[in-house]
């Protein structure tokens, strides 16, 4: 399908019945420097909506576990929806804050990926003011503090 964009290609079968999944490579990036392997415990700490935890899985040939958290409820279940379609197997969604993971887990996992909340100041364009309504100096500092909480609590000295 020459020159389609992403709402063509999900009306595509091969979309609908989750034989391929649509990601950014931004996205991409993280799960190939973490290089999870078969067998490995991985914690995914903001999982949602799924695209590295599913690209995660298939590294793994579905065989380890992941646990893949959520704090937004909503935003879990089309985690869950995302993993079951994409047939990740080896996943297990938790709904809750990332920061508390460590208490609960300790010393438990392989390899954790920690793509923490963003200011999305990366996409911002100054022609297209949908970029950047939802911006703010106090919305970035927010999540300074949770970006820095999120490490606190899952890199040990």
């Amino acid at each position: 399908m020459k020159n389609a964009d992403e709402r063509d290609l999900e009306k595509l079968n091969i979309f609908k019945e989750g034989q391929i999944y649509l990601q950014n490579l931004s996205s991409m990036i993280p799960p190939i420097i973490l290089d999870p392997k078969e067998g490995e415990k991985v914690l995914d700490v903001a999982a949602a909506p799924g695209s590295k935890t599913t690209q995660m899985a298939a590294m793994m040939k579905n065989m380890g576990f992941i646990l893949a958290n959520e704090a937004d409820k909503i935003r879990a279940e089309r985690l869950k929806y995302n993993l079951k379609l994409q047939g990740v197997e080896i996943a297990e969604v938790r709904v809750g804050k990332g920061e508390k993971i460590g208490e609960e887990y300790p010393e438990f996992f392989d390899k954790v990926l920690l793509d923490v909340p963003c200011s999305g100041e990366g996409i911002i364009s100054i022609k297209d003011p949908k970029t950047y309504r939802g911006w703010s100096l106090k919305e970035v500092e927010r999540l300074f503090r949770l970006q820095k909480n999120y490490l606190k609590a899952h890199i040990k000295p």
